[in-house]
């Protein structure tokens, strides 16, 4: 089952402070946090165990639209894109752990 929704990432938001004066950029971990919130709302709940691969194809600036496109790969995780148009920005997979399975501690 594939999921694609739309976001955009406000040049005000808090993260964006100094990446990079004068010309910003949206950083990486902001726009895997916006897939990961759509993992979680399509699961309801869970935690990331692993991000296996994840490629950055060209920057993200801020106030642009983008769209994320999640695919569930069998039970264990969901392959991802970030694209603008026809550009993919950023794609890679993310192995999931159910909730109800209890996180290993060191």
């Amino acid at each position: 089952m594939q999921r694609v929704w739309e976001d955009r990432i406000a040049g005000d938001h808090p993260a964006l402070a100094g990446h990079f004066p004068g010309n910003p950029v949206v950083p990486g971990v902001l726009i895997l946090s916006r897939v990961m919130g759509g993992i979680l709302h399509q699961v309801g709940a869970g935690r990331a165990l692993s991000w296996p691969i994840v490629k950055f194809n060209a920057p993200l600036i801020p106030g642009e639209t983008f769209a994320i496109v999640l695919e569930q790969r069998a039970s264990d995780g969901f392959k991802f894109a970030v694209r603008q148009g026809t550009a993919v920005i950023a794609s890679g997979t993310v192995l999931y752990a159910d909730p109800t399975i209890p996180a290993v501690t060191p």
